[in-house]
């Protein structure tokens, strides 16, 4: 610790005013009993500096280390003054010494003192304002040190809402969290299939010592705090640097996101981790509102520039195509029907494999490997939209979030075709007189 650049500047300049203009004979002296005030010429400073070089005086076991060192006020007779060590401290540590040549009252030839003298009570209120002033300066330290990361924290906060992918958000995230406390974290997502999939980690992270998907449950009781350390360790799959710390962030409605911390880390963490995550789960909702709202622009753009307006069939099938693709499906079926011969699926509520009911909205219903949503056209007629993935993942509410960005737009569409006949026109051209069905693969229907 730099003793001298921590304490005050005006308690600096009136020590050395007061050793100066006094007959106080005193040093400050530093951890290593370095002397930190100026030479003086005044013998008694003379001797206490060349005191911090004797091992032991003469008939005792003290010396100015073993006072430093013991934190104890001890007093010696060093050449031919009587002198006071007063250890400084600094949160119950010392962390420098004053040394000051002090004179009391002797009782006749009795050679005991009898009470401390102006000296010994001058050095003891040095040594009281000298603590006091290294206190203030920590808590002041301590005060912009906070002062400091609120900024930062708060800048940070505003940056993340600045992101527009979610791979660049995420990666903000961890960088951070690993630089500001000194951990390994990798983020996962809930899915509807229940499970929390591995998303991103730190750029050389061992991705092998980490599950790539975890049970929902067994996180839920993890962060419960009722799972003890090997239940984590074996129901989670961990492997290697111990138990992951485990925190839950929501995002809107309907996302779900785990941070795991791996490495050792300070008790509270997850406390101090709480306003960036809260700016994470704020960032992450603005990048689904941008996703969104490329998404729509995406289709309108396809709407607006199809050359032949009146190849409903074809733009049908560019629409579900790029429906496809904006929700990770692996294939699509939008059909329109009378409502009474309506896919077998339109309307059913079909549970998740965990045996959970899927998130249902009005008109639509969505599971893990299925996107279903029905648009009623009226006048008996439905239109049903199918998407499916069979790549063996399962289906995000990211997925479910864009799917339901672009509703209004594609149902808006075929309400639209409805109200101006084309249903009919294509349904005659087709010799379909009640069923038209696009796909996203110029095939005939699948089931």
């Amino acid at each position: 610790m730099d003793l001298v650049s921590s304490l005050s500047p005006t308690l600096w300049d009136l020590l050395q005013r007061t050793r100066l203009r006094t007959d106080l004979a005193l040093e400050l002296f530093d951890q290593t009993l370095v002397p930190l005030l100026p030479a003086s010429d005044d013998p008694r400073c003379v001797a206490l500096r060349r005191a911090t070089s004797i091992r032991f005086f003469a008939g005792s076991e003290v010396s100015l280390r073993t006072v430093l060192q013991s934190g104890r006020e001890a007093r010696l007779s060093i050449e031919e003054w009587e002198v006071t060590l007063l250890p400084i401290r600094d949160s119950r540590q010392p962390v420098g010494l004053l040394a000051a040549v002090t004179e009391r009252e002797r009782t006749g030839s009795d050679s005991e003192w009898v009470s401390p003298g102006p000296a010994e009570a001058a050095a003891r209120a040095w040594r009281d304002a000298i603590e006091g002033d290294l206190v203030g300066a920590r808590r002041l330290r301590s005060q912009e040190q906070v002062a400091h990361r609120s900024r930062a924290l708060a800048t940070f906060v505003a940056d993340l809402q600045q992101f527009s992918e979610e791979q660049d958000l995420l990666n903000a995230l961890l960088q951070a969290i690993a630089v500001w406390h000194d951990v390994e974290p990798c983020a996962y997502s809930r899915d509807l299939a229940g499970s929390f999939v591995l998303r991103a980690t730190l750029p050389g992270t061992d991705v092998s010592a980490l599950p790539t998907r975890l049970e929902a449950g067994a996180v839920i009781e993890a962060t419960a705090g009722k799972a003890g350390q090997w239940p984590v360790l074996t129901e989670l799959g961990w492997r290697g640097k111990g138990t992951p710390l485990l925190v839950l962030v929501s995002s809107g409605s309907l996302e779900e996101w785990l941070i795991a911390l791996t490495g050792p880390h300070e008790s509270d963490v997850s406390e101090q981790l709480q306003p960036m995550l809260r700016g994470f789960s704020a960032g992450m909702e603005r990048v689904r509102e941008r996703e969104a709202r490329r998404f729509r622009q995406h289709l309108w753009d396809a709407m607006t520039a199809w050359p032949d307006p009146s190849d409903v069939a074809g733009l049908g099938r560019e629409l579900l195509g790029l429906i496809v693709g904006g929700v990770d499906a692996t294939r699509g079926l939008l059909t329109v029907s009378n409502e009474q011969e309506a896919p077998a699926s339109a309307g059913a509520l079909v549970r998740s494999e965990g045996g959970e009911p899927p998130p249902l909205v009005r008109d639509g219903y969505f599971t893990a490997d299925a996107l279903d949503m029905t648009f009623p056209l009226g006048g008996g007629r439905i239109a049903s939209l199918e998407l499916r993935r069979s790549d063996g993942g399962a289906f995000r509410s990211c997925n479910v979030t864009a799917l339901l960005a672009v509703r209004p737009l594609v149902g808006a569409w075929l309400s639209g075709l409805r109200a101006t006949g084309e249903w009919e026109a294509s349904f005659a051209a087709q010799d379909q007189p009640r069923v038209l069905r696009f796909n996203d693969n110029n095939t005939s229907a699948w089931t």
